[in-house]
C-alpha cells in the first residue's frame, strides 16, 4: 500500500508531497497535470522492473525515443530541462513475498521507505548518442509502526498498521562514499550483514539496486519491489474486453482488460459479478463464461430478460462495470489500481453505481480476509477526473484538487486537499467541497455549495434516461 508519494522534477510535477489512503480522487480541469501523477507512479512501476533507459521509453508521449528524455524533467524557470529529478515512496508490503522462483520467504520490516534519484545526462547527436538517465542516489530504509502511526492520519489507518512489522532502523540499501567514490550500498535483510559485506554498486548502473533483488537475504527488498511492480494504470479498451480467452490463458485481468473470461473461471464469482451488474442494467440474470472445447476457447456471456449476449455484443461502459466487478471481486487483485476518468463510457445517471464500485476495489471497503492475509499486498484505488457528478458522489476527505499553477517560464501543478480533512494542515492552502464543484460545473467562485450543487442536480436532470445495455 502507497502511504505517501513525494516527487520533485518530473514532467510538471516540480515539487509534490502526496499522502494517500485506501481511496483518493484527484478532481481536476483536462490539462493541469491530472496524468502527469499516474506517469510518475507508473515509472516508478517500471523502475523496479527493467532497466532505467527501457522505463523512460515507456512514459507517455516518448514512445521509445531517447533523445526525448529530457522531457521527463521539469523546465527551469528560464525555459531549458533541470538536471535531475527525486522520488520518494512510502509503503507498507506483504509479511512475506514469493521470489522469482516461487519461494516464500518472510519479510523483516513491512513499512519501507525507497528514495531515488536520477540526472539527465546529455547526448550528443553529432555522435549519435541520444540522452541518457543516470543515479544520482538510492535508499531504501525501514519505519517503525510507532514511527507511522502518528503520520498516517487517513480513514481506516487501523487495517493498514496491522500490518506493519519490524524494529529495524538501519538502510537496506543507501548511497555514500567509498574510497573517494559514490557508490549505492545493498545490504542484507537480517541487519548484521552476516551474509557477507555489502553489495557496492557504481551510479553508473543501467537499472536500479532495487530492480535486482531477488533472493531470501533480501527479502525486505524484494517485497518493496513487488509492491511497486503491483502498481497498474489500467486502461480498458474495449478490443481487450471483448477477446475469448484459451484454456492456458494467463487468468488475470491486464491492464488493458485482456482475460476476462479465465478471470471469472479462475475465481467462480459468477452470481456477485452478476448482482454488481444488475445495479447498472435491470434484467441482468446472470454471468457466464462458454466453454468451446473444439475450439480450445472461453468466452463471456451475459444473460438479462431470459436472452444471452457474448461480450462482443456488450457495449462499451457495461464491458468496463464488468471489469471492475471481476477485479473487486478477485483476491488476487491486489496493490495500488489507478484510473483515469471512469466515468468514461458510462451513462451520467449511472455514474453513483459505478463510483461506488470503484471504491468496493479498494481493501478499505471489502472483507478483511481479502487478498489471503497478510501475504498480499493491500488494495488501494487511486482515480482522477474533471467531472463534478463523480466528485459529488466521493466524500471530502477521498478528494485532491489538481490545480495549475505558474512562475516565470514554468507550468507546475499542485494538489490541494479539502479544508477540515485529515489531509490539510493549518498553514497550508486547502479548498472547499464547493469550489472545486464550482470550478468543475463552470459556475462563479462566489456561488454556494447549495447553488452548486443544485447545478450539479440540474445536469444530471438534463440528461434524459436511457440504458448502458446493447
Amino acid at each position: 500500500m502507497l502511504t505517501r508519494l513525494k516527487i520533485s522534477g518530473f514532467k510538471n510535477l516540480k515539487s509534490v508531497d502526496l499522502r494517500f489512503g485506501f481511496f483518493t480522487c484527484i478532481a481536476g480541469q483536462n490539462g493541469v497535470g491530472k496524468s502527469n501523477l499516474f506517469d510518475a507512479i507508473k515509472f516508478l512501476s517500471d523502475l523496479a522492473s527493467m532497466p532505467i533507459a527501457n522505463a523512460a521509453g515507456l512514459v507517455r508521449g516518448l514512445n521509445g525515443k531517447t533523445t526525448s528524455f529530457a522531457s521527463l524533467f521539469s523546465a527551469c524557470e528560464d525555459g531549458k530541462a533541470s538536471a535531475e529529478m527525486e522520488f520518494l515512496v512510502e509503503a507498507v508490503v506483504p509479511s512475506t513475498v514469493v521470489d522469482d522462483y516461487s519461494q516464500a520467504v518472510d519479510v523483516t520490516s513491512t513499512c519501507l521507505e525507497y528514495k531515488l534519484g536520477l540526472r539527465l545526462i546529455k547526448g550528443d547527436s553529432k555522435k549519435g548518442l541520444g540522452d541518457r538517465i543516470e543515479i544520482t542516489s538510492e535508499h531504501l530504509k525501514p519505519r517503525t509502526k510507532s514511527a507511522v502511526s502518528t503520520d498516517w492520519k487517513f480513514a481506516d489507518k487501523e487495517l493498514a498498521l496491522k500490518h506493519v512489522r519490524g524494529k529495524r532502523t538501519n538502510p537496506f540499501i543507501e548511497t555514500k562514499e567509498d574510497q573517494g567514490i559514490t557508490k549505492i550500498f545493498l545490504r542484507s535483510d537480517d541487519g548484521n550483514d552476516r551474509r557477507g559485506a555489502p553489495l557496492r554498486v557504481p551510479l553508473t548502473t543501467p537499472r536500479t539496486v532495487l530492480s535486482g533483488v531477488d533472493s531470501e537475504a533480501h527479502a525486505s527488498h524484494l517485497a518493496m519491489r513487488r509492491e511497486m511492480q503491483s502498481w497498474k494504470l489500467l486502461q480498458l479498451e474495449p478490443s481487450a474486453l471483448r477477446e475469448p480467452d484459451t484454456f492456458n490463458s494467463d487468468s488475470h485481468v491486464s491492464h488493458r482488460g485482456e482475460h476476462l473470461p479465465a478471470a471469472l473461471h479462475r475465481i467462480k464469482l459468477n452470481a456477485d459479478v452478476a448482482a454488481d451488474l444488475s445495479t447498472l442494467i435491470r434484467g441482468v440474470q446472470s454471468v457466464d463464461v462458454i466453454d468451446n472445447d473444439l475450439l480450445q476457447l472461453r468466452t463471456l456471456s451475459v444473460t438479462f430478460n431470459n436472452q444471452s449476449f457474448p461480450a462482443s455484443a456488450l457495449s462499451d461502459g457495461t464491458l468496463r462495470f464488468l471489469a471492475l466487478s471481476v477485479l473487486a471481486c478477485d483476491p488476487d487483485a491486489n496493490g495500488l489500481i489507478c484510473m483515469e476518468e471512469p466515468e468514461n463510457g458510462i451513462h451520467p445517471t449511472k455514474i453513483p453505481e459505478m463510483i461506488e464500485l470503484v471504491k468496493n476495489l479498494s481493501y478499505s471497503n471489502s472483507a478483511d480476509e481479502l487478498g489471503n492475509g497478510d501475504s498480499a499486498s493491500l488494495r488501494q484505488v487511486l482515480i482522477n477526473t474533471h467531472s463534478p457528478l463523480v466528485v459529488a458522489e466521493v466524500v471530502a476527505d477521498d478528494i485532491l484538487f489538481a490545480q495549475a499553477w505558474q512562475r516565470g517560464g514554468f507550468r507546475g501543478v499542485e494538489y490541494l486537499p479539502i479544508k477540515g480533512t485529515w489531509r490539510a494542515k493549518a498553514d497550508e492552502h486547502c479548498v472547499q467541497t464547493g469550489e472545486v464543484l464550482s470550478f468543475l460545473s463552470g459556475a462563479s467562485a462566489h456561488e454556494s455549495k447549495a447553488v452548486v450543487g443544485k447545478r450539479v442536480k440540474e445536469l444530471f436532470a438534463s440528461v434524459h434516461q436511457s440504458t448502458l445495455a446493447f
